[in-house]
């Protein structure tokens, strides 16, 4: 698979502050945090980490690893182990994990639960709204 540059996931209804902790066990120490807009960005030893909560104003919060030096190769591989880690619902965009999912299909998404995964249908509130990788 090839590594991508950036690594996004989502989870569903996860204490901010229990979030944070498992930030620091996963990239190492993280800097005091920075508001920009509705996101919070931590500084940290593998790069910049954005957190958005509410996204889609819903009980998703957003984790943007916006850096190439992730300890994950794709977003699927940071979502499993998010799942398995912290026992919470976990989006992302399925990339080159599910080829049967086309790269332009901006409203399909892996969900993983309870250690099921399934691609999912998650509607954007605006029009034209998309996520993640598009063409990974």
């Amino acid at each position: 698979m090839e590594r991508q540059p950036e690594i996004e996931v989502y989870l569903r209804d996860y204490p901010m502050e229990r979030l944070v902790a498992w930030l620091r066990s996963a990239t190492g120490t993280l800097e005091a945090p920075e508001e920009a807009g509705a996101a919070v960005v931590y500084a940290s030893a593998i790069g910049p980490v954005v957190v958005t909560p509410g996204i889609e104003g819903g009980p998703f919060l957003g984790v943007w690893f916006n850096t190439p030096h992730s300890p994950w190769a794709t977003d699927v591989d940071c979502a499993r182990q998010v799942a398995k880690e912290l026992g919470c619902t976990v989006r992302c965009c399925p990339g080159q994990h599910f080829p049967e999912v086309p790269w332009w299909a901006s409203d399909q998404f892996l969900e993983i639960a309870g250690g099921v995964e399934q691609i999912v249908t998650w509607e954007c509130a605006a029009p034209g709204t998309s996520f993640g990788d598009e063409g990974a």
